[in-house]
């Protein structure tokens, strides 16, 4: 039904599904249906298809594959999607160091973005006492985080046992100032893998919408400290879009 729409022009302008570009799926995803749903719905509809079709040598290639990156940086768009599993036990086996291993848990796990990780001081993280300052809201340190922060502050201290810099997170270009890390240090975290960081922490929000099984943007916006324009837009990517009024 999610694809049918979409289905019908290509098959005016096609003779086979061989010819479907990229662009051609953007656009599709951005087209509205007469049977509501939104992009998202659609893209996991047509990757489903494609997938399908190349596994019987149907398609030479797949026009929605590493297709995430791109929708969701659209002005018009942006649709938080959600990973394959197979990308992320691919993350999960991949050889990190603690510093690249700590990050990819704070986003992972805590969703937090690029601004957050950068602003992490070293007084947020109370091993002692098992807490964990984010946003400035005080949290249990769960196993997972606890230990992912354990060990790089025993590799930060050996690498540099003399830095005074406040960050929880350094490296070698800022050991001995008081700058954050940079943003092209963080992209360099996940190089080579199908995911980025915005795209790990996306999954972990809707993984959380689609935890607590209703459609509450408050709750998400509370627990990640998003807009409530935010938390509205990953509640419709799992839920579909959602008019406030239709029930007045």
């Amino acid at each position: 039904m999610q694809v049918r729409p979409t289905l019908l022009p290509w098959s005016t302008e096609h003779g086979t599904l061989r010819e479907i570009s990229k662009a051609e799926v953007v656009a599709a995803l951005e087209a509205p249906t007469p049977f509501g749903g939104d992009g998202h719905t659609r893209l996991t509809a047509l990757r489903s298809l494609f997938a399908f079709l190349k596994a019987q040598q149907k398609v030479f290639a797949d026009p929605t594959r590493r297709l995430d990156r791109r929708v969701t940086r659209r002005p018009g768009l942006r649709i938080p999607t959600r990973l394959p599993a197979s990308v992320l036990e691919e993350i999960g086996v991949i050889t990190h160091t603690p510093a690249t291993w700590l990050v990819t848990v704070l986003t992972g796990h805590h969703a937090l973005g690029a601004v957050h990780l950068r602003t992490l001081a070293l007084e947020d993280a109370d091993l002692p006492n098992r807490q964990f300052t984010i946003q400035g809201q005080s949290r249990p340190l769960d196993d997972l985080t606890h230990q992912a922060i354990q060990r790089y502050l025993g590799y930060r201290t050996r690498r540099w046992p003399s830095t005074t810099n406040p960050h929880l997170l350094i490296t070698q270009q800022i050991a001995h100032h008081d700058s954050p890390v940079s943003r092209v240090w963080l992209r360099t975290v996940l190089r080579g893998q199908e995911a980025s960081l915005d795209l790990l922490r996306q999954d972990r929000i809707l993984d959380e919408v689609q935890a607590i099984g209703v459609r509450d943007p408050l709750h998400i916006a509370a627990v990640f400290g998003l807009r409530a324009d935010t938390a509205q837009r990953y509640v419709d990517a799992v839920y579909g879009r959602h008019d406030p009024t239709e029930n007045i």
